[in-house]
């Protein structure tokens, strides 16, 4: 057989990296202070019924933290090709920061947000989930997915583990792209995040 080239075509992804526990320290202290929060750590069996709390004081911390991985995915993925003709004269800015719950035997259903760019900061806070009647394989960990399509057309899934281990560690992709996550049995505390999407200001 003669030599050959192989070429893959260009497709975008996602950018992961870790914040260190002072740089979320401010993010944390808000999660503190939501009353709901307080209670179920006075009293470990009252579940958590919300799965979503907006942070307000904390948002511009983010919005800090987050841009240069921004900057970061433009440059890496071309991805400002796709974008050009809004970013002219519009900054990128954080919309809503949103605190996340997902219970023990939750799931996300593939989904998508309006935007440019969507992130995902895993920040445990240690609250145990209260037992829960529902039974499954205590083997299956939890897992978020990021779905797309190949340069045939043919929907795909990339995992990405969900769990403690995750601890401040964070994805950023584009707003656009299909996401979600199974609901896993093995988990004994509340699977936390902090969400949010960047967007144009027009």
């Amino acid at each position: 057989m003669k030599e050959f080239i192989a070429t893959a075509f260009p497709n975008l992804g996602y950018i992961q990296s870790e914040f260190t526990a002072e740089d979320l320290a401010p993010v944390k202290e808000e999660i503190f202070e939501i009353e709901d929060i307080k209670r179920a750590f006075l009293n470990p069996t009252e579940r958590i019924v919300k799965q979503e709390y907006i942070l307000e004081k904390s948002k511009m911390h983010v919005q800090k933290l987050m841009m240069p991985y921004v900057a970061a995915y433009f440059n890496t993925f071309g991805y400002d090709e796709d974008t050009e003709f809004l970013t002219r004269n519009a900054p990128l800015v954080l919309d809503k920061l949103k605190f996340n719950f997902l219970d023990k035997h939750e799931a996300q259903i593939p989904h998508a947000h309006g935007g440019i760019f969507t992130f995902l900061i895993c920040v445990d806070i240690g609250l145990p989930c209260p037992p829960s009647p529902l039974t499954g394989d205590t083997s299956q960990p939890s897992k978020f997915y990021l779905h797309y399509s190949n340069s045939i057309g043919r929907h795909k899934m990339f995992m990405i583990p969900f769990d403690r281990d995750w601890e401040n560690n964070f994805i950023l992709f584009p707003s656009d792209m299909q996401h979600s996550v199974e609901p896993c049995f093995a988990m004994q505390y509340y699977r936390t995040s902090v969400a949010g999407t960047f967007r144009f200001e027009v």
